[in-house]
């Protein structure tokens, strides 16, 4: 809760907070003391868990914070620092979060929920885009594929009817040598499709940073190390490296079943207050795609000129 005082927010939900950090901070220190280890980024070194030790690593005046010096509401980046170097899961994240009176971080949808977020998907999806697209969760399964995007890559639904639903992820399909985008890309070169995969494998990570200690993510990474090239790759794929970007570009060159070279561009739209489920749409990347887009019968809007990627 937030009260004001002589024009300052003071943080009357201080004592529920804290308590939930020393909570958290404590359990984390018996799990070390149980053999598990969390390293400190950048560093050779684990983490102790200790009070002096989370000062010493998030900046945060934690001793002022305690003991009530410091009456302000925590930011939502300090609160966020927390939790990070508490290695909160999404549910003690989202914990601290609503203590200190901010929004939480969006799970992975999932039941109910997610089907009531997949309607207007669907309907923009099936109904609106004449353009190869598809929706994925955040864990980045594939839920729909429209018929254009079949085309695109020339599989038959037959085909698509036939796949293990495990397979049906973005990450799985650009690792997996016995389905067809992997050796699309690869056709290009095999340090091409290196490149796309440590692309691939940073984009997810950016996008699921808050969730590296959710089970489904956990899970996810563990079943993927069958996939071949996944460990080496994932190993080398920082999203540190991209600092320096302002953002992806999610620019992929591809053979198609008939021989043809085709450079297409990802845009991603969101249908609603979540981020996910998400809708990617692929559009021509140079003048040679988009004139076998237009073979293909795929109608691009007259503006579209502009956006054409040389």
């Amino acid at each position: 809760m937030l009260e004001r005082a002589n024009s300052r927010v003071f943080f009357a939900d201080r004592e529920p907070f804290i308590a939930r950090c020393l909570q958290i901070l404590d359990k984390r220190y018996r799990e070390t003391k149980e053999g598990k280890k969390y390293r400190i980024a950048g560093t050779t070194r684990y983490k102790k868990f200790s009070e002096r030790e989370l000062t010493e690593e998030t900046g945060i005046n934690w001793p002022a914070l305690k003991d009530g010096r410091r009456r302000s509401v925590p930011s939502r980046e300090v609160v966020m620092a927390l939790a990070d170097y508490l290695e909160c899961s999404l549910t003690e994240r989202n914990d601290l979060l609503a203590v200190a009176s901010y929004s939480p971080v969006e799970p992975l949808l999932k039941g109910d929920d997610l089907e009531a977020a997949l309607k207007p998907a669907r309907i923009i999806l099936y109904k609106y885009l004449p353009y190869p697209a598809y929706i994925v969760n955040r864990n980045w399964d594939i839920l729909e594929i429209n018929p254009a995007t079949l085309t695109l890559l020339g599989i038959e639904p037959q085909q698509l009817r036939e796949m293990p639903p495990h397979v049906l992820n973005m990450l799985w399909l650009v690792f997996d040598p016995a389905l067809m985008v992997r050796p699309q890309i690869e056709s290009i070169s095999n340090a091409y499709w290196v490149e796309v995969a440590r692309r691939e494998l940073v984009g997810f990570k950016l996008e699921n940073r808050l969730s590296i200690n959710e089970d489904w993510y956990r899970e996810m990474m563990e079943r993927f190390k069958v996939l071949p090239n996944f460990e080496e790759i994932n190993n080398s794929a920082d999203p540190a490296d991209y600092a320096d970007k302002e953002h992806l570009e999610f620019v992929t060159r591809l053979q198609r079943p008939d021989g043809a070279i085709i450079k297409v561009k990802s845009l991603f739209m969101r249908t609603g207050n979540w981020s996910y489920p998400q809708i990617i749409v692929n559009v021509p990347g140079d003048k040679a795609t988009e004139d076998l887009f237009n073979r293909l019968g795929f109608q691009l809007p007259p503006w579209y000129d502009k956006y054409i990627i040389t």
